[in-house]
This record gives structure tokens, C-alpha cells and sequence, in this order.
């Protein structure tokens, strides 16, 4: 059987594959944000703990890149959204920051691209009203750059990697609380996006899962 976390957590991340392991990371425990970090071995099934992340952090995103190394973009205190993010390597388990997003924003979206790039989109900002812009993190330079605006202000959506190379971005709430039909496809080569057919119903807090077919 598996044990408990060794400590309570929710809005936090968990990432796999790290070395067979599973990275736990950041998330809130009554009203305090944490910056504790842990790893389950899947063969013991026990968690240990490992240094604190750079930023203690809520409502992020951690995204496994190419090499192994995971990014932890953006989230939030609660009582402030950041811009923030840094790399977790999974060989001595060890963040370092990398470079800032321009927005800071929490419930957003981060799609590993094909190119080993990740694409952030929307979310809430720094005055919680949910944002139009995405940016693109670039492994190589370990810096974020703005794209195109999205056609719709978003968080708590859904963004999924199509076998095209293009992101299907659906759904989510926009500023006010409302929940949206709409979508949109990001092109990773001209960094813009354009609108597609809307979903039969509004949602938000959804998940969207790529088909072996493509859809």
C-alpha cells in the first residue's frame, strides 16, 4: 500500500516520469502556501523530502521537458499571483530559477510543444481578472517571450497538444466568473492563434485528453 505525503497538500503538482520517481511539488495546507517539495518512489511506494522549491507556490504549472528537468511556471501565495519560475533536475534534486514570465498568473495552462518549447496560456492575473496573453518558455535561452494574444480571455481551460504540432485551447472561465464555449488553435510556428469551432456546452475545470486518431 502506499503511504501518505508527508505533508497535506491540494493545488499542488505531481509530475512523472523523473527517474521512475514522482515529483510532488508546492500546493496549500489550510491558508499557508508551501515551498516543500517531495518524491514518491513508485517501487518502495514511500515519499521523501527534498529541498524547497525557490518560491512557495499554489494554483502552478510543472512541466516535464525534453532533458528530464521540470518547469514550474507562475501560481500564486493567494494573497499574490506570480511571474516567477524555476527547474527542478531530477539528478540531485535541485531548483534554479530561469527567467520570469511577463504576466504574473495562476490557474493557466503549460503545453510541452513538439520542439521541446512551452507554451503558457491565460489564466488569472495579477488583479485576478483572467488574461488574453500566452508566452512561450525556450529551453535553450531558459527565457519567456509574449505571442500573440489569445481571441479569448481564459483561465481554468484546458490546452491540448495536437499530433499537428498546434494546441487546442477550450473553454474555461473568463473575467466575471462565467464559463465559455469557446476554442482556439495555437500555431507554434507563427505564434498566434485562431479561433475553431465552439463546444456544445460551457465548461470549466474540464480535462481534454488527444486520442491515438488525432482528435
Amino acid at each position: 500500500t502506499y503511504q501518505g505525503m508527508i505533508e497535506n497538500r491540494g493545488s499542488h503538482t505531481a509530475t512523472m516520469p523523473l527517474n521512475g520517481n514522482i515529483l510532488v511539488a508546492g500546493g496549500v495546507t489550510g491558508n499557508e502556501t508551501l515551498q516543500t517539495a517531495e518524491i514518491l518512489d513508485p517501487v518502495t511506494h514511500a515519499y521523501t523530502e527534498i529541498g524547497n522549491m525557490l518560491y512557495a507556490r499554489n494554483q502552478h504549472r510543472a512541466t516535464l521537458l525534453n532533458d528530464r528537468t521540470v518547469l514550474l511556471t507562475a501560481g500564486s501565495t493567494d494573497a499574490l499571483n506570480l511571474n516567477t519560475a524555476e527547474l527542478f533536475d531530477p539528478s540531485d534534486n535541485s531548483f534554479t530559477q530561469v527567467g520570469s514570465l511577463t504576466d504574473a498568473r495562476k490557474s493557466h495552462t503549460a503545453t510541452h510543444l513538439l520542439d521541446d518549447r512551452v507554451l503558457v496560456t491565460g489564466g488569472k492575473g495579477a488583479r485576478d481578472g483572467d488574461l488574453y496573453t500566452a508566452e512561450i518558455y525556450d529551453p535553450a535561452t531558459q527565457l519567456f517571450h509574449m505571442t500573440g494574444l489569445m481571441n479569448t480571455n481564459r483561465a481554468l481551460h484546458t490546452a491540448s497538444l495536437l499530433d499537428s504540432g498546434q494546441v487546442m485551447v477550450a473553454g474555461g472561465v473568463t473575467t466575471g466568473g462565467v464559463p465559455t464555449p469557446t476554442a482556439e488553435l495555437f500555431d507554434p510556428v507563427l505564434e498566434t492563434f485562431s479561433s475553431t469551432g465552439d463546444l456544445n456546452l460551457q465548461r470549466k475545470r474540464h480535462r481534454a485528453s488527444v486520442l491515438p486518431d488525432g482528435n
